[in-house]
């Protein structure tokens, strides 16, 4: 998978379990964490998306595991934009350790207001997301 961004994730001893991999709802916060600092990256943060009134809130997700990692593990977490719609946003993600495919992710995100409901995404956020799709592609 060619990639938009990429995260490095050092395994905590907090986030495996007693058979000594890391959990697996400890993936979905990695995505969440290169997620954010992908569109941080961008030039948009989630805090001043936030502040204009603009939420992307996750209405999907899917992990596909095929390796486990470990306490203190070097992970690297990429982020592609992989669709976009007038409301919702999708990326996919692959995990690795080194040269090894440890999952493979994707979320989608829906956009709403502050009031909760559901929104047209902005032009510049469309326009933000569709530059990082036609460079993947």
């Amino acid at each position: 998978m060619e990639k938009n961004f990429e995260e490095n994730i050092k395994v905590r001893y907090k986030e495996t379990d007693q058979m000594g991999v890391v959990h697996h709802s400890n993936y979905i916060v990695y995505l969440e964490q290169a997620r954010g600092n992908f569109i941080a990256s961008l030039g948009y943060p989630y805090s001043r998306m936030e502040k204009d009134g603009i939420l992307l809130t996750i209405v999907d997700v899917s992990c596909k595991y095929h390796a486990p990692a470990y306490y203190e593990d070097e992970l690297s977490v990429s982020v592609n934009v992989t669709g976009i719609t007038p409301v919702r946003v999708k990326f996919a993600y692959e995990v690795r350790r080194g040269d090894t495919l440890i999952a493979e992710a994707e979320t989608v995100l829906a956009c709403i207001d502050k009031n909760r409901k559901p929104m047209r995404i902005p032009d510049k956020i469309v326009h933000m997301f569709k530059q990082q799709l036609t460079s993947c592609q």
